[in-house]
């Protein structure tokens, strides 16, 4: 996960780029203030999760100060300070995650194959709340995360260059999600893209976990052999221990 950790780190640190322009407008405008924290704290929430300790960090950030309002109108000092006590805050998150991003890379893994990391193919439907934890969790693992949209290209089309990551794992996960589906015959469906992709890991016979939220189905002539886990809704941490049982068996993992 440390590719998405330091993309993490690249956005954070270009939010703070945009704070000079932001007091160059002048304090008196508290709205556009106000929607720069919101989106922040937004970025934050999606990567990390509403009640990590980062986000929170931000989200509850106030000046030590007692301001006085005048006629319950914030004064310009007011607005200085709480931006300055927001700054602070992200600034700690930023070096936080920078320091776990260096520990991965330093780190002795915990893998079957010493120091290189498996790499764990993860099909999915788009960039949601869960497959950022679930490449989070199989990172923890000694496992390298394989994203496509955050790989190299190098030249290939969109589907070669699934075959060519596809090719270089040693496992895959499929993440069927409720938002990231498709409705037919009074069933829900992953995307179409992910069935696809069940289909080619099948075809290279790569061992492969299957993840439904609740409420999902597959189409039956994918089931034969299949082996999945459902997980309920906003709660996917209730299959890493599947997760992990099916790395163990693959000898990925010790």
């Amino acid at each position: 996960m440390t590719s998405s950790r330091l993309a993490m780190v690249a956005q954070l640190k270009g939010f703070l780029d945009e704070l000079p322009a932001l007091r160059h407008r002048g304090y008196n405008n508290e709205q556009a203030i106000e929607l720069w924290c919101a989106k922040v704290q937004d970025y934050l929430r999606l990567y990390l999760g509403d009640t990590h300790d980062y986000c929170t960090r931000f989200r509850d950030a106030s000046p030590r100060e007692v301001m006085v309002r005048i006629r319950g109108v914030p004064t310009t000092d007011e607005i200085a300070i709480r931006l300055r006590a927001k700054e602070t805050a992200l600034r700690s998150v930023i070096q936080a995650l920078e320091f776990e991003t260096v520990g991965a890379l330093t780190s002795p893994s915990v893998t079957a194959r010493g120091s290189e990391r498996p790499k764990v193919f993860i099909s999915h439907g788009g960039e949601t709340v869960a497959r950022l934890r679930l490449q989070n969790f199989l990172w923890s693992k000694g496992m390298e995360p394989i994203v496509v949209e955050e790989k190299e290209k190098e030249g290939r089309n969109p589907d070669k260059n699934v075959d060519h990551w596809l090719q270089q794992s040693d496992f895959a996960v499929v993440l069927a999600e409720q938002s990231r589906s498709s409705k037919q015959d009074e069933s829900t469906f992953p995307r179409a893209n992910v069935t696809d992709e069940i289909a080619r890991i099948r075809g290279r016979q790569k061992p492969f976990l299957v993840l439904l939220e609740k409420g999902m189905s597959l189409p039956s002539n994918q089931l034969t052999g299949l082996t999945y886990e459902t997980f309920p809704t906003d709660h996917i941490e209730a299959s890493f221990t599947k997760i992990e049982r099916e790395l163990r068996a693959a000898k990925l993992l010790v």
